[in-house]
């Protein structure tokens, strides 16, 4: 097949700018018969890659008994030939994580229930769900470890590279979410995470930031006797101290994240697996979250995110509206900003809810949403439904989420939307290589996106970090989109502003701003710079100590 390769503009084939128009299409979900004609339908909407989880607990039922190709629903090498006959691109997503409404969230059951030492644990140290694992917890990676040499060993014989279809390959799926979503925040596992253990992980995290416990119990305002007696904050912070332990534990699990996707790269590089490596951010507001993974893979990942706007009855919004516009705009936004062409590895393709109802011209409106504000990449989730084999489904035998193509393989009208999209990008090709024309800049401090955990009680200051990213969005952004204003979006911690910033730089801020950015901000204006920050001046910098830098600047300006 031909070369496909990505920069941060988009993605190529042959040195040619393309869309990567990928679809969900789930092998040991459809009848094999039907692989062909359900993979040709998606050919004729646009379609050039496929992707697919490759489910650990179907492929080892029993521990120890790792199957491939004994039944038609495990027969991964036969749809990998497939896709290769039909010239598709595929993303293979061996997990260990795959979530897709699947018992144990694609985890084996055997894993979950025989080994209850390697479930996550929320703040109070409690168990909450048998699939939330944590995720570098000794026995688990020991387990994952045996999974992905026996899978990574059979996907390599089909990499691009050895003549085959596959073109990336996805580590976990949407890391830290299972934590956020069922735990109500991070993994507080003492053995995984290495809380109170010599040489642990978060010991060794706290001995590599703070000389010795007394400088630790000064800037946590606590009196921890030693290094290993040093726990987590529980509950509300409210303190200064509290604030720092709150925000310190985050960054902790973020970086230990990091080593996590770190490690799995490395496995599937040990046995062959050698393509582009790539991770689905969970939702836009999760993007920021991604830092530290991004950095330790050292540009080895490729880091997209997911766009759903309905998923189930009690989502907050059941069709694309303003406010989901608008955390598109800074999630595509965000992504090319880091680097990366801005990709959707899942775009709604279906809803798991049959009510609300998700109508065509909804599926409408969301991609052109996308590909107005840049969307370079995506992957319809799911393109067509099927049925759960082995009684793996989560809550119920048939897996359809109002697909374009159903479960048992019927034609949707969200199909014919489908088509008519993918025929629009092939007449507009040079949206792929394409920016936007903008009128102005704003400033992202993404720690104010990160800062929910230990700034969602402001306590006494005037504008927290949440305040901040919020009205960031119903603010700044959503008057300039009504007022005709484009915006583009800048790293407030990247050197040169006034090299990077064509016109006037609008700053969302809060009581906090980092020592760096601030001085950024300074010599910005200084070399002549348009600055607007509202609504506060920051008088501290992320760690809650003082530091005034823009008010000594800006000293005699007046807050308006």
């Amino acid at each position: 097949m031909k070369t496909i390769s990505w920069d941060k503009i988009s993605y190529s084939i042959d040195g040619k700018r393309v869309f990567l128009i990928s679809g969900e299409l789930h092998y040991f979900r459809i009848p094999r018969e039907d692989w062909e004609r359900r993979l040709t339908l998606f050919k004729e909407a646009g379609g050039n890659c496929v992707a697919t989880y490759i489910p650990w607990l179907i492929h080892e039922p029993t521990e120890g008994n790792i199957l491939f190709s004994d039944v038609p629903e495990r027969d991964l090498e036969g749809f990998l030939k497939l896709c290769h006959k039909l010239d598709l691109y595929v993303i293979v997503r061996p997990g260990p994580y795959q979530y897709s409404e699947m018992k144990y969230d694609g985890l084996p059951g055997w894993l979950c229930e025989n080994y209850p030492e390697i479930h996550a644990h929320n703040i109070k140290g409690q168990t909450y769900r048998k699939a939330s694992v944590s995720y570098t917890h000794p026995i688990f990676l020991e387990k994952a470890h045996i999974w992905y040499e026996k899978v990574c060993k059979l996907l390599a014989k089909y990499t691009i590279a050895n003549g085959g279809p596959i073109a990336f390959a996805q580590m976990d799926n949407e890391m830290m979410g299972v934590h956020q979503w069922y735990g109500g925040g991070w993994d507080y596992n003492k053995e995984g995470m290495g809380i109170g253990i010599e040489g642990g992980k978060y010991v060794n995290y706290l001995k590599s930031h703070f000389a010795c416990i007394d400088k630790l119990n000064a800037y946590y305002t606590t009196s921890f006797d030693n290094f290993l007696d040093v726990t987590h904050f529980c509950g509300q912070p409210i303190t200064v101290g509290e604030r720092r332990r709150v925000k310190d534990y985050q960054d902790f699990y973020f970086e230990t994240v990091g080593e996590y996707a770190k490690l799995l790269v490395s496995w599937m590089k040990m046995y062959g697996l050698v393509c582009d490596y790539v991770h689905n951010s969970p939702n836009p507001a999760s993007n920021a979250q991604f830092e530290a993974v991004v950095k330790q893979l050292n540009g080895e990942l490729l880091l997209g995110t997911d766009h759903y706007y309905t998923l189930g009855p009690d989502w907050p919004q059941n069709n694309p509206t303003p406010q989901y516009a608008a955390k598109v705009y800074t999630s595509l936004d965000m992504l090319r900003e880091m680097g990366f062409p801005a990709t959707v590895f899942e775009l709604p393709g279906g809803s798991a809810s049959d009510w609300p109802p998700v109508t065509p011209r909804d599926f409408e409106a969301c991609y052109y949403t996308n590909i107005a504000f840049g969307m370079k990449g995506f992957n319809y989730y799911i393109f067509t439904g099927g049925f759960n084999p082995f009684d793996t489904g989560a809550f119920s035998d048939v897996y359809d989420y109002g697909a374009a193509i159903s479960h048992d393989g019927k034609v949707r009208p969200i199909y014919e939307v489908q088509k008519k999209f993918g025929e629009f990008l092939k007449i507009n090709q040079w949206l792929a290589e394409a920016n936007m024309e903008v009128d102005y800049t704003i400033g992202l401090d993404v720690e104010q996106s990160r800062s929910y955990s230990y700034f969602q009680e402001k306590g006494s200051y005037e504008f927290s970090g949440v305040d901040a990213w919020n009205f960031m969005h119903s603010g700044i952004l959503t008057s300039g989109l009504c007022a005709s204003y484009t915006p583009t979006y800048v790293d407030l911690y990247s050197g040169n502003l006034f090299e990077r910033v064509k016109k006037a730089l609008v700053v969302p801020t809060s009581v906090c701003m980092a020592r760096q950015m601030q001085e950024n901000l300074v010599e910005y204006v200084e070399k002549g710079g348009k600055l607007l920050i509202l609504p506060v001046i920051p008088y501290m910098d992320e760690n809650f100590k003082t530091c005034e830098i823009l008010k000594t600047y800006l000293e005699g300006v007046e807050i308006g």
